[in-house]
């Protein structure tokens, strides 16, 4: 029952957006002004709030940081090999690659792990919420840094503009200067005013459902049912291996019920969304992209059911 009532609400909300798209209810202009208001104010009023206000323990977040860089790495080399033996080339890599490892943690990530922790024995929601956001400061730009560098590498153009373009991607990412702007104030010692932070609160209430629903929006898009043996293979990667290396690594570091919870959630949500706007501003397979975004968001339907049985 623990799982039902943490993932429909999660998929019925994807659903809702979807539906809302397909019937014209919602336009595209709409769908594109609420992903703005999502991408730049919502979901970061959440994460700046959250990194402000939170107890640093930094010991626990550590943990799950280290199992995602460990299966970042591990689903990355797997996705390279995959690609050899599938003879993907050209253009087509970069994509293949990124969608192994950059998942909507945040997107999808937050309100699944929001859901859950309401019916989790023995852990602390509060905490674990705020481990998962710190954990997200630090992994979001280890994602971003790797899309790049894989979109990228797949065209062959890793030349001297490399870090201005990773640069470019990392100071105008709203999630990070979000995350940056919570660490400077909470360095300053100081309080946030009681009306500041009920303001914050407010927005951020509204970031989780909207952040949904402009997910199953957004995946409209795709005309023809015919998906790609790639993205296929690709969306796998993602949505097994990742949390398969998680959970091996996560035991064998001794990560207590809410640090696996965290780690795990974050490692078996699908490609995120941004993937696809990505891989067009770089000029690669953007079909594909949209291919694993959504193959892998049905099959994180299972990931996610499986890490929140394990819990």
């Amino acid at each position: 029952m623990h799982i039902v009532n943490t993932l429909v609400p999660v998929f019925l909300l994807i659903g809702l957006g979807f539906v809302l798209r397909k019937s014209d209810f919602l336009s595209g202009d709409l769908v594109g002004g609420i992903n703005k208001l999502v991408y730049w104010i919502g979901l970061p009023a959440l994460l700046f709030i959250e990194v402000a206000t939170a107890a640093y323990d930094l010991g626990r977040a550590t943990g799950p940081f280290i199992v995602m860089v460990a299966a970042f790495l591990v689903c990355v080399t797997v996705a390279y090999i995959a690609a050899a033996v599938l003879k993907i080339g050209g253009r087509c890599v970069g994509a293949f690659v990124q969608g192994t490892f950059h998942g909507n943690t945040v997107y999808v990530g937050l309100p699944v792990l929001t859901y859950s922790l309401a019916e989790l024995p023995g852990v602390d929601d509060q905490q674990t919420i705020q481990i998962a956001v710190l954990v997200l400061a630090m992994i979001i730009p280890i994602y971003s840094v790797g899309s790049v560098v894989v979109l990228l590498a797949g065209q062959n153009k890793l030349d001297r503009y490399v870090p201005l373009r990773v640069g470019r991607q990392l100071i105008t990412h709203p999630f990070i200067i979000a995350c940056a702007a919570g660490v400077l104030w909470a360095l300053t010692g100081l309080e946030l005013p009681w009306a500041i932070q009920r303001a914050f609160n407010s927005t951020s209430q509204m970031a989780l459902p909207l952040a949904l629903i402009a997910t199953g929006a957004t995946i409209t898009g795709r005309k023809s049912g015919i998906f790609s043996h790639a993205a296929i293979w690709s969306s796998v990667i993602k949505i097994v291996i990742g949390p398969l290396v998680g959970f091996i690594i996560g035991r064998a570091m001794g990560l207590d019920a809410g640090q696996m919870h965290v780690a795990l959630i974050l490692l078996a949500v699908p490609a995120a969304v941004s993937t696809l706007v990505l891989a067009d501003q770089l000029e690669s397979d953007s079909n594909m992209a949209a291919d694993i975004i959504v193959i892998s968001s049905v099959l994180s339907i299972g990931s996610l059911a499986a890490v929140i049985a394990i819990a």
